[in-house]
């Protein structure tokens, strides 16, 4: 049977950990998304560093990072990435990674690093004024030409079309 698209993430537990905050408080909740979330019967769980994002990851459905520049405080990276790890690929949870633009993808990069072996950096300069955009086909072929992407790779695993749109970051290997 398929299941109706807006009741996929019904009853869920999302965890985001916004990492970042400013000074007029959390701007994940006063977003369009968190409500949208709210509306589907997603219950968010927000918190602000990475020791309550590890302590309420093992009871949720669902993960966001919404990375940083620097740590929120003092922490175990290891434990911080093996709970990632342990998270997608032994529970087979999603786990989002969001990073903005430079300097912003600090926590991005603790688990790109290590569990994918990729590295965000700041984007290049735009073309012409102007950033490129296109959509990027997807490839069975683990031989890649630019303008494509695996597939059956971990990070786009099931994705059928994947628009580049303006990257404000890109993979630096």
């Amino acid at each position: 049977t398929t299941q109706n698209p807006n009741e996929v993430m019904k009853d869920k537990k999302l965890l985001v950990g916004e990492m970042y905050c400013t000074p007029e408080g959390s701007t994940f909740l006063k977003g369009k998304t968190a409500k949208e979330l709210e509306l589907l019967g997603v219950e968010i769980i927000l918190v602000h560093s990475e020791t309550d994002f590890l302590m309420k990851l093992p009871s949720v459905d669902v993960a966001w990072i919404l990375s940083s520049c620097e740590a929120t405080g003092t922490f175990n990276r290891g434990e911080f990435i093996e709970a990632c790890r342990h998270f997608c690929f032994e529970r087979k949870k999603g786990l989002w990674i969001w990073a903005k633009d430079d300097p912003w993808f600090f926590h991005a990069n603790l688990i790109l690093k290590e569990l994918f072996h990729v590295e965000l950096t700041a984007a290049t300069q735009p073309r012409n004024g102007f950033f490129s955009s296109h959509l990027l086909e997807a490839s069975e072929s683990p031989s890649l030409k630019r303008g494509n992407f695996l597939r059956g790779h971990a990070i786009t695993k099931n994705i059928t079309n994947l628009h580049e749109g303006v990257a404000n970051c890109v993979p630096k290997n």
